[in-house]
């Protein structure tokens, strides 16, 4: 059922619920009417319907035709959005997130003749 406890929160195990749709379309709506989920499991041969509910749904990550392989990885980032976390890591990914750029511009001390 999905008013069941076990869909309105995240899961952090080996449970994946499988949920029938009548078509992307509907599968859009159910997955917008909720947070955004930490990872979004596609399956369709269809190149057409994969680019639909990923170009109208936003999730963590993404895995299409496969299950959790996105989140081992190294070279895909991994993280939330909104409920879900917020951020990415892996690798590079988690660097960069967690690093801080500063932005550093240097000027003289003369007068600018544009002025």
């Amino acid at each position: 059922r999905v008013d069941s406890p076990l869909m309105v929160e995240e899961i952090f195990g080996f449970i994946m619920p499988i949920i029938t749709v009548d078509g992307p379309e509907d599968a859009v709506r159910f997955i917008t009417s909720r947070e955004h989920p930490l990872a979004l499991y596609c399956f369709s041969e269809d190149q057409s319907v994969t680019d639909y509910i990923l170009g109208n749904t936003t999730s963590g990550g993404v895995c299409v035709n496969d299950c959790m392989f996105h989140i081992v990885n190294p070279y895909l980032p991994f993280g939330g959005v909104g409920a879900s976390g917020i951020g990415a890591y892996h690798g590079v990914h988690g660097f960069k997130e967690l690093s801080h750029k500063r932005g550093v511009m240097y000027r003289s001390t003369w007068l600018d003749p544009g002025i």
